[in-house]
This record gives structure tokens, C-alpha cells and sequence, in this order.
């Protein structure tokens, strides 16, 4: 066994998989099932296509299972070295526990709150049965048994002919593999390894009684008799009913909630449940990557699924772990169709700051899926599919994202997922269960040219070239779940049709000595900030002559008192500002139409509604664009050294302020959602390039443009500095030397530019 410790290493800007001395190029190439399923052709035909990294599924040695066993193993190794020479694996790890365990360790399982255990009949790809229990992902004994049967699991590769085609391992776990706690979603559990976790986080974060006891506002509570906050509280957590409160006028605040907000003094006890929760499944993969670490003394790579932004924990505990090179996704579920964009859930940048890389599961579905796939993802032809998958790679190229192609063919329909959907409860009949999803002639004449510019960026300059930065905070996700997922749907709908490069970080990063300094700051999510995130964004964004846009209630909730009030956000912002709780219908129009910051806006525009619609493929449903949107509590803008940009129409109240502080200058946006030309015309203010402004998706780093056409037309392309351009795909040459592309495309086609 080569004792050469495989790394993550950072060239020409680009994290990179570095095996044995050699940089591997993404794409990677991933099955839903056993990989004994796959033909002999089609591993040769993909290795022929330049795909060199292949991921194989494998079970610890107490599940049961032929199609996952080490014998398998083994035979999917030396088959995979057969046919194609070179390549390399990284080994899925399915840590489940088998039945007896479940059954001998009913403590570790997740409960109702009637103390019943939660069961379902269907928890991950082959694993599932009938009404079965779940483990707890936060159970210390799991963690335990699990690792005893890794380690030995590991002896046993280390001692395979091929085990040297194992370049690390995919530490899977949880629904659907994801370290997702119950598939349904969800943390309220009950089960006595829960609450053993609970109290122990508990015994950290306060280190006293007498301070769990003042921040829960409960005398009667030690480390020891700690209650999971009742289910009633749980479901009341998620914010109130605005839309319903508009019609009534009944007040938008309560013990419970203060309009879409948790009540933070009222609900500490359910915010550290929820923390403690996700906190508790970071611990988890942390133990599990050691583990791998440890035995191979370092040499093999680790990475799980992780990294949406709702997992507290994420950013300070496995982004800075030394056991951990990588974490992955599925792209996001929604707007998959040509002509939109598949966004990725990661704060990607904050992986290059900590040397590490964030892989895409592109998981995208081709006219050699099931007919009803096709339908749920706008699949009508083999061109669809083509211009989907440039799209998606267009994304990670530009991004410095690594990925795999994931084929969820299933030849024995064993998985609903495999055939049609996750929302699909019946498996589909033989003839709708179509074939290999990649397994065309134009689909692997496509990956090949992929893999070709892949290998080429390796030695390709790749830094970013973003001059726009969006700080995101985990904490302030769980904060409210509606303000978070209006803005997702902000980050995917909005914000990627700025038209021009941007670069996602967390908030601690702003403190990190390697983060680069940017023209404009966006802050779509910064509800809730302690002392040191705000003198971190202080010493960050002001100065430079910065432009920092904050969207709504930025700064409301200082978590270090637990207050939420208009003082807390005037001291991020720098504005003065007045809190009101009362309902508002956030349509805003522009004030002024001369004014740098919003200049080139059409002073017909109505901002401050979600004016693109939002369609989600798993259950074929859209939210249409356009509608009335209500939001509550308010932060309005009462400094009279502000200049009002927009004003709400519902009642005059300013929506839109600028202070310009010398050093730096202060946007105010009072609700959550302006459209892109607002976002261009801010952009240009702060004196960023633009490379597109007809709302089409861009990509870009200093050698690489992406551009997906979000409509048919002609394109102009606006380049940061003269280059030569050449479309990849084609070896059609835009010119030399030249500061703009002028391209026609039609809706859906997606144009790769090499820039030199």
C-alpha cells in the first residue's frame, strides 16, 4: 500500500485533487446503486470519455447485503481497473446500522414526543425495510460501533489486490445517505440518546446552571433534566401567517413569534435545540473522518455529504477539521430546465479560503431517463440535455467546483428514486424505467470534450475575478425558516441573474487573513449578529470606498442578549432605523431614477416582490412570479442623512437608503427581494464590471465565461480587460484582443468561452 498521502492542493486559484503526486480533473462519475450494476461497455465507453474518478458504494461489514459486501467490492475494484486503466475510487461508506442493532439499542433510536419510536419504510437507497426505526445521527454509541466496524472494514481494503485504486472515502449516512436526520425532515426527537447529546452541548455553550437557567428564562431546569421543547412549540417556531394577519390586522407579534422571526427570548430553549441538532451531526462526520485518517496515518481523502447552509456547525467545525478534504450536494431541486439555472447549495468560496473543495452531485436527468423524469425536469430531446449538462459544468468550472455525474438508472427498479422521483410512492412498470442516463453516443462525445477542458484548467489560471461578495450566515438560517427560504429562492431566481460573477462567503470568513477585498458586499441573511461577526464586518467592509447592501432586518438580533430591536441593526448598518411590527405588502418603486445607485433602472419597476417564478421539479408545482408578498416585523430608515432611493407603496415608507460614509457607503433595503437591474445598477455604483445585463446566468473566473441564456436574443458580453475568446465546444474564435463578445443564442443554449 503506497504510502504518498493524497491532498487537496490550491494551483492557478483551482483547489485541486491531488492522487499520488498527479491533479485529477473533475467530472467524477457516480451510480445510485451497487456498481456491480454497471455494465462492463459502459465503464470502458465512460473511461474512454476521459472520466478517471468513479465513486463505488460499500457497506460496513455488519449490513448484509451481497450487492454491497467486500467480495463486491473487490470484484468492482479489480473490473474497474480492468476497464479502465488508472482510474481511481472513492469508496461510499454506508455507516447505517443493520436490524439486530437497531433492535439491541432502542436508547440510540429517534422518538415521538409520546415517546413512540419514529418508523418508516423507506430511510435511504437500499436500505430500507417495512416499518423500521431510525438511529440517531447525534448517538455516541452509534459513533462508537459504527467505528469499530470501520476500522475493520479498512484492514480489510488495505488488504485487497486493488485496494490501491481506493484514493479515500464518501462517509454516508442518515436519509438518503445525506445526513439528513429522518427523510421527512425535521429535528424534533425525543429519544434518550437525543437528550444525552442536548445536555452535553448545553454543559458547553453555558458551562453553568445559573446561565441556562437566565438565558431559557426557566428556574426549575438543571443539566440533567433537560426537556425537549413540546411539539406545539416546534411546529409554532416556523413564523406567523402574514398573508392571513393582512386581512384580519391582528398584531404580527407574539410570545411565540415576532411576525416571519422566532421570538428569540421567548424561544432560546428551541434555538439551541435546533443548533445542537445539526451541531451534533457535524460531530458525527468529524468522528467518522478521523477515523479514516487515522488508519491510513493521513493518506487517503474524506468528504461526506454536507453543506447547506442551515448546518450550524458546518463553517467553524468541518471547514476547519484536518480530517475533512471535501463535502457535497445535490444541486437544489428547483428550476432545472432549460433556461434556468440548477444552483448549488454551498457557500463555495469559504472552501478555497480553508484549502478544501465542495463537490456538485449533478444529477442531471437526459433524454435516456424514465419518460416521466423527463417530463418532471423538461427533458424533450437529446438537446436538452446536452446544453444542461454545459451548463451545470459551465457552474463548476468557473466556481472551481468539482462534481459527478450521477446516474440514477436502477436495472432492478429496487428504488422509487432510480425510476422516477423521490415524491413517486409506487415504482414505475418495466417499460418507463429507461436506461443508463449517459450512456448516448452525443452524451459521451459531450463528457469527453468536458474532461478535456477540465484537464486543461488544471494548469489554467482559475482565480476568481469577482468583485461582488455575499456574506451568508448559518446561524441567522435558523433563525426563521421562511426568511431563509424566500432567500433561497432570492440566490437562485435573483441574485444568479446579476450578470456578473460572484463570490459566496460566510460571515467569519470576513475576519480570515487570505479573504480578498470586494467593491460590493451583499448581506441577504445577516438577521442575527454577535459582537465579533459586527467588528469583523466592520473592519471588512468599511473602508475602500465599499459599497455594502444590507436586505432585510440585517442585523435585528444581537444573539449575545438575545435582543432583536431597530439599535441592533442601526449598529451594523450605520443608519438609523425604526422598528415597527406591523404588516406590510413589500412593493416598492424607485424614488429617483438619476441617482448613481440606480441609475439605468426603469422607474416603472416594481421591486420587493418575488417577480420570477420558482418552479420545483420533484413534485412538478411552480410559485408563480409576481404575487403579493408580506412581510413583518419592519426596519424603516428614519436618518436624516439618509437619501431615500424608493419608497413602499402600501404606505410611503422608505424601502431603498444610501448613506455614503466617506470610507464606505450603506444600502438599506427594507424587504428581501429587488430585481437584478436594481442589483446591476448597485453593482455599477460600487464600480464593478457588468458582463451581462439581459438577466442571463454568467460564470466566470480569470480564464473561463459561462453564459446560459435565460431568453433568445443577442448577447453582449462585456469583458473585464481584453482577451482573446474562443467557444469551447465549437473552436469558434471571437477575436483577439477584444473588451466585448457579441453573441446571438436562443433560450436554454449554453456558450463556454476559454479567455487568453
Amino acid at each position: 500500500m503506497s504510502q504518498h498521502k493524497n491532498t487537496i492542493e490550491v494551483r492557478n486559484g483551482k483547489p485541486q485533487i491531488v492522487i499520488e503526486g498527479s491533479a485529477y480533473a473533475p467530472m467524477a462519475f457516480a451510480t445510485l446503486g451497487p456498481s456491480t450494476y454497471v455494465e462492463d461497455g459502459y465503464l470502458r465507453r465512460l473511461g474512454e470519455a476521459g472520466i478517471e474518478l468513479f465513486f463505488i458504494h460499500c457497506n460496513l461489514p455488519w449490513l448484509d447485503d451481497p450487492r454491497l459486501d467486500i467480495e463486491s467490492l473487490a470484484h468492482n475494484l479489480a473490473r474497474l481497473r480492468r476497464e479502465v486503466p488508472g482510474a481511481r475510487a472513492f469508496l461510499r461508506l454506508n455507516l447505517h446500522p443493520p436490524k439486530r442493532w437497531l433492535d439491541e439499542n432502542p436508547d440510540e433510536l429517534l422518538r415521538r414526543e409520546d415517546g413512540e419510536l419514529f418508523r418508516t419504510d423507506y430511510h435511504s437507497c437500499f436500505y430500507s425495510w417495512k416499518d423500521m426505526p431510525i438511529y440517531s445521527l447525534v448517538s455516541s454509541k452509534w459513533r462508537a460501533d459504527a467505528g469499530e466496524q470501520l476500522r475493520e472494514l479498512l484492514d480489510t481494503i488495505d488488504a485487497l489486490p486493488d485496494g490501491e485504486a481506493v484514493a479515500g472515502h464518501f462517509l454516508a449516512a442518515g436519509g438518503t445517505s445525506e445526513w439528513i436526520q429522518r427523510k421527512s425532515g425535521g429535528i424534533g426527537d425525543y429519544g434518550v440518546a437525543f437528550r444525552r447529546h442536548f445536555s452535553a452541548w448545553l454543559r458547553r455553550k453555558y458551562g453553568s446552571v445559573d446561565n441556562l437557567r437566565e438565558a431559557w428564562q426557566q428556574t426549575n431546569i438543571d443539566f440533567d433534566s433537560i426537556r425537549v421543547p413540546d411539539s406545539t412549540r416546534l411546529a409554532g417556531f416556523g413564523g406567523m401567517d402574514l398573508e392571513a394577519l393582512a386581512r384580519t390586522g391582528e398584531a404580527a407579534s407574539s410570545d411565540c413569534c415576532l411576525g416571519v422571526f422566532a421570538n428569540p427570548t421567548a424561544n432560546r430553549d428551541v434555538l439551541d435545540l435546533h443548533e445542537a441538532a445539526r451541531n451534533g451531526i457535524v460531530d458525527s462526520i468529524e468522528h467518522f473522518a478521523e477515523v479514516v485518517k487515522d488508519h491510513s496515518r493521513g493518506r487517503l481523502l474524506v468528504g461526506a455529504f454536507h453543506g447547506t447552509l442551515l448546518n450550524t456547525g458546518l463553517r467553524p467545525v468541518l471547514l476547519e477539521s484536518e480530517n475533512v478534504d471535501f463535502l457535497a450536494n445535490p444541486g437544489i431541486y428547483v428550476n432545472r430546465r432549460p433556461g434556468d439555472i440548477t444552483d448549488i447549495h454551498c457557500i463555495s468560496d469559504s472552501f478555497l479560503l480553508h484549502d478544501k473543495i465542495y463537490m456538485v452531485e449533478d444529477d442531471v436527468r437526459t433524454h435516456m431517463s424514465p419518460p416521466v423524469v423527463r417530463e418532471h425536469y423538461f427533458i424533450r430531446s437529446a438537446d436538452d440535455a446536452l446544453t444542461q449538462m454545459k451548463r451545470d459544468f459551465g457552474r463548476d468550472l468557473c466556481r472551481n467546483l468539482y462534481g459527478w455525474w450521477f446516474d440514477m438508472y436502477d436495472p432492478d427498479a429496487l428504488s422509487k428514486v432510480a425510476t422516477v422521483d423521490a415524491a413517486r410512492t409506487i415504482l414505475s412498470p418495466p417499460h418507463e424505467r429507461g436506461t443508463w442516463w449517459y450512456d448516448a453516443p452525443e452524451l459521451l462525445t459531450l463528457i469527453k470534450q468536458i474532461q478535456g477542458i477540465a484537464r486543461d484548467s488544471l494548469a489554467t489560471d482559475c482565480r476568481r475575478c469577482s468583485e461582488v461578495a455575499v456574506i451568508m450566515d448559518e446561524r441567522s438560517a435558523g433563525l426563521s425558516p421562511t426568511a431563509h427560504n424566500r432567500m433561497l429562492n432570492w440566490r437562485m431566481s435573483i441574485l444568479s441573474r446579476l450578470g456578473a460573477p460572484v463570490d459566496f462567503f460566510y460571515t467569519e470568513d470576513l475576519s480570515h487573513s487570505r479573504m480578498p477585498d470586494y467593491k460590493l458586499y451583499i448581506f441577504p441573511n445577516a438577521y442575527t449578529m454577535d459582537d465579533a461577526q459586527r467588528r469583523a464586518v466592520a473592519n471588512k467592509v468599511r473602508r475602500n470606498g465599499a459599497v455594502a447592501l444590507w436586505l432585510y432586518a440585517a442585523g435585528a438580533h444581537r444573539p449575545d442578549d438575545d435582543t432583536f430591536n431597530a439599535a441592533n441593526a442601526a449598529d451594523l448598518t450605520g443608519f438609523g432605523l425604526t422598528y415597527a411590527a406591523d404588516v406590510i405588502e413589500t412593493a416598492f418603486t424607485l424614488t429617483t431614477s438619476d441617482h448613481p445607485a440606480t441609475a439605468g433602472c426603469s422607474p416603472d419597476s416594481i421591486h420587493g416582490r418575488f417577480n420570477y417564478e420558482v418552479y420545483r421539479n420533484g413534485v412538478r408545482r411552480s410559485v408563480p412570479a409576481g404575487g403579493l408578498n408580506y412581510q413583518a416585523p419592519n426596519l424603516y430608515v428614519s436618518d436624516p442623512a439618509a437619501e431615500i432611493l424608493g419608497a413602499f407603496i402600501a404606505d410611503g415608507s422608505p424601502a431603498l437608503a444610501l448613506r455614503d460614509f466617506g470610507s464606505w457607503r450603506s444600502v438599506h433595503c427594507a424587504t428581501q427581494f429587488m430585481d437584478p437591474e436594481l442589483l446591476r445598477a448597485l453593482a455599477r455604483y460600487a464600480g464593478c464590471n457588468i458582463v451581462c445585463d439581459s438577466d442571463d446566468f454568467v460564470f466566470m473566473n480569470a480564464s473561463y465565461l459561462c453564459v446560459h441564456a435565460a431568453g433568445g436574443g443577442t448577447k453582449r458580453l462585456a469583458l473585464p480587460r481584453p482577451c482573446s475568446a474562443v467557444e469551447l465546444y465549437t473552436g469558434t474564435s471571437f477575436g483577439e484582443d477584444i473588451r466585448e463578445i457579441v453573441v446571438s443564442m436562443e433560450k436554454g443554449e449554453t456558450l463556454t468561452f476559454g479567455l487568453s
